[in-house]
């Protein structure tokens, strides 16, 4: 599911015109939705939203795949 959702993420980005790391930087492709929300960088509105749900829904699936892994145990 990870890799769904870096996929969506990627493509989001791409479309957006969303900033990458530099060059210079051990990190490499586009900002962390974490990074973009926490910058300057100016966002519409709609951007900004599309960032806290997609934010939302990574958190939700992290919890799921948590908690299943941990009944399966």
């Amino acid at each position: 599911m990870h890799d769904y959702l870096q996929e969506i993420y990627f493509n989001w980005c791409l479309q957006n015109d969303m900033p990458k790391h530099p060059e210079s930087s051990p990190f490499k492709g586009y900002l962390s939705v974490d990074d973009l929300m926490h910058s300057n960088y100016p966002l519409l509105k709609t951007q900004r939203d599309w960032l806290k749900n997609y934010s939302r829904l990574w958190m939700l699936m992290e919890a799921n795949v948590i908690g299943f892994n941990t009944n399966e145990v």
